[in-house]
């Protein structure tokens, strides 16, 4: 993990999308939504020790917390060009998949009652892998991964996510660098930026729907963060 991943995690007033679920929006027991009929596995779901209350309670729910996922972090991961290919390219039901799954691992690391990664189907009824699985051949390299992490800090940001709470939950998700990465490499492997591969073009923020092409290409596996 780079160290400039840790500064940006604690200083830069980024981050990226998810959260939520009360107490009226599950039971604690059997599955819980995680994303438009994606399910995932039942936990215990305390939010958090002592009582203390839960990032996904803090901001929404975990119906908020998808919200956020889906509209921040995917809008700002599908407007850069350095890795949105790696996404945009999917066939309409991968590119759902991922973003399910995503959304999930999200709610989880919010701490939504309920809400387990391991385990999880998402609403086109594919399980979502470990990060190693979904990610097995893939090449993506250092600069896509650390592109990736930019893009979710930058749609937390947007999103109103406050800055303590992006620097509890950054080091998680850097912290699967070496579950994702298999090119140990500056360079975006799919970088569709004017300069090519080695192009620095910064991700055009901004929140918006579904990434253009998401029905075709090709592709089925998953992007950076996929699953």
């Amino acid at each position: 993990m780079r160290k400039h991943w840790h500064v940006l995690a604690l200083s830069a007033a980024l981050v990226a999308s998810v959260y939520g679920c009360g107490d009226d929006d599950d039971d604690g027991n059997g599955s819980a939504g995680g994303s438009a009929g994606a399910t995932a596995r039942g936990g215990n779901g305390n939010g958090g020790e002592g009582g203390a209350q839960s990032l996904c309670d803090k901001y929404g729910g975990y119906i908020a917390v998808a919200n956020l996922v889906e509209t921040n972090v995917i809008g700002t991961i599908a407007a850069d060009c350095r890795i949105a290919p790696h996404f945009t390219v999917l066939p309409e039901q991968s590119f759902t998949h991922v973003v399910d799954c995503v959304t999930i691992q999200v709610q989880e690391l919010f701490g939504c009652s309920g809400i387990v990664y391991e385990g999880s189907v998402s609403s086109v009824d594919r399980p979502c892998r470990s990060m190693t699985e979904a990610h097995l051949d893939q090449g993506i390299s250092k600069g896509d991964f650390d592109a990736f992490i930019e893009d979710v800090v930058a749609g937390m940001n947007e999103a109103g996510i406050d800055e303590d709470d992006i620097a509890m939950a950054a080091p998680v998700l850097v912290g699967m660098e070496d579950d994702i990465v298999e090119e140990d490499s500056d360079e975006f492997t799919q970088s569709s930026c004017e300069g090519g591969s080695a192009g620095s073009g910064s991700p055009a923020g901004g929140a918006g729907g579904s990434p253009a092409g998401g029905a075709g290409g090709a592709g089925g596996a998953g992007g950076v963060g996929g699953a």
